[in-house]
């Protein structure tokens, strides 16, 4: 069921290097509003390390998302890892000025990623499946977007929306 929100850190964050690890389990046959947490916030983290699984016996499906509603950290936070067979959804808040870096490269399940908050530069990896990118105005080109290793179906494919006025080309 629904989480609300969620407020996590380390007990000692003192390093440069510190990695939180969150696993979210959603229930199958709930849906995506059941399998969600509205706020999830971190802080004094360099690292956060998702995983998308389910509980009980039975895989989500498409619509049963894990889904964070909007995802909160400091400054100190730089990368963001995804993993898991269990469809997820995140959306940056914005606080994140550091954030460097989203790999969803170990999820083979759908990832839909929403940086349209973020003021940083980014660079996004996805996995197996047929992901959704978002990034509303905030795309440009010292973003990056590596799609990974998706369907070979061509009606199945990664979707990046964005809203771009005024880019310049880098070859």
């Amino acid at each position: 069921e629904n989480i609300g929100d969620v407020t996590l850190g380390l007990k000692d964050a003192s390093g440069t290097a510190d990695t939180l690890s969150v696993t979210l389990k959603g229930t199958s046959g709930h849906a995506a509003a059941s399998n969600t947490i509205d706020l999830l916030t971190v802080s004094a983290i360099e690292t956060l390390a998702l995983t998308s699984s389910f509980r009980g016996t039975t895989a989500l499906l498409a619509a049963d998302t894990n889904t964070i509603t909007s995802l909160a950290a400091d400054t100190a936070l730089t990368k963001i890892t995804a993993a898991g067979s269990d469809p997820l959804s995140f959306t940056m808040s914005g606080a994140e000025t550091n954030l460097a870096s989203i790999d969803a490269s170990a999820m083979t399940d759908v990832a839909t990623i929403n940086v349209s908050n973020l003021t940083s530069n980014v660079s996004i990896k996805t996995g197996s499946e047929d992901d959704l990118i978002v990034f509303g105005t905030t795309l440009n080109n010292l973003d990056t977007v590596d799609g990974g290793a998706n369907s070979t179906d061509s009606t199945n494919v990664d979707v990046l929306t964005a809203t771009v006025t005024g880019l310049t080309a880098t070859t």
